[in-house]
């Protein structure tokens, strides 16, 4: 179904659906759609799984930065380096489709080649890079290509988690448009730390180009969509599966009005 429904009419947007085949560590496939595997937060986005409500702003930009979805086929593979406590994960993955998440009605196809690296040190260090490619037909001429960093390190325990991801895009051309960025980028650095059993407390800092949020329709000289957010949340997870939180969120940006918003939500698995 499409990202964008129109006013009210009914849609189910399928997240994911995909058959895989496993062989060995080295060697499984999937075909279907799935969550792209790139870096730390796109493969475990849903809001119950990451420590905010709110998202980093790359993630939010998904049409200018990398997309959460691929449909197409999907190769991983991991190994373990003896006794040295080192491990690899190599992802990669080609998607075809008329948008870049392959579910809209669009008669532009593109094809988009990605892949994903991560090395771990026992259960305490993440880091690795990703690549994200998304390459038009003729009949729309847009090209991009994103390349993501990633770093995680887990102390005391994995009580205190620290994340950090770099996403940069080039744009050539950005939708035609001769006043268009050529680059756009953003970053955000994120601490997540278990005080008791139940609660732990998130603070994250994430600055860049923020199109969707700074009211811009497309990265331009003309539009500045530089912006800063600061996010800092409180949960509690009183039993397996529930989730509460209060979350306050600051937004700073360059030109467009600064604002704040404080939220309480609540989340179940079923």
């Amino acid at each position: 179904g499409s990202d964008t429904p129109d006013s009210g009419s009914g849609e189910i947007l399928l997240q994911r659906a995909y058959i895989e085949y496993s062989h060995n560590d080295l060697l499984n496939i999937q075909a279907g759609k799935f969550f792209t595997p790139a870096g730390l937060f796109m493969a475990t986005h849903w809001r119950l799984l990451t420590p905010s409500y709110e998202r980093p702003i790359y993630f939010e930009n998904k049409t200018f930065y990398i997309p959460a979805h691929q449909v197409g086929l999907h190769y991983f593979g991991q190994h373990e380096f003896d006794n040295s406590g080192w491990g690899t994960r190599c992802d990669a993955w080609w998607t075809l489709g008329a948008a870049n998440e392959g579910t809209d009605n669009s008669e532009t196809d593109f094809n988009n080649p990605g892949a994903n690296v991560r090395m771990n040190y026992r259960d305490w260090l993440s880091f690795g890079m990703a690549y994200q490619g998304l390459k038009a037909t003729a009949d729309f001429d847009r090209n991009q290509d994103s390349v993501l960093a990633f770093a995680q390190l887990r102390l005391f325990q994995e009580r205190l988690v620290l994340s950090s991801e770099y996403v940069t895009t080039r744009l050539d051309p950005a939708f035609g448009n001769t006043n268009a960025l050529e680059n756009v980028a953003a970053v955000y650095v994120g601490a997540e730390y278990k005080f008791a059993s139940k609660w732990s407390i998130y603070y994250r800092y994430d600055v860049g180009d923020d199109i969707k949020r700074s009211g811009a329709s497309a990265p331009t000289d003309e539009t500045n969509s530089k912006a800063v957010i600061n996010t800092l949340a409180l949960s509690w997870e009183p039993n397996a599966g529930t989730k509460i939180s209060v979350e306050y969120n600051n937004y700073d940006f360059e030109e467009a009005e600064d604002y704040s918003k404080f939220m309480v939500y609540i989340g179940q698995f079923f």
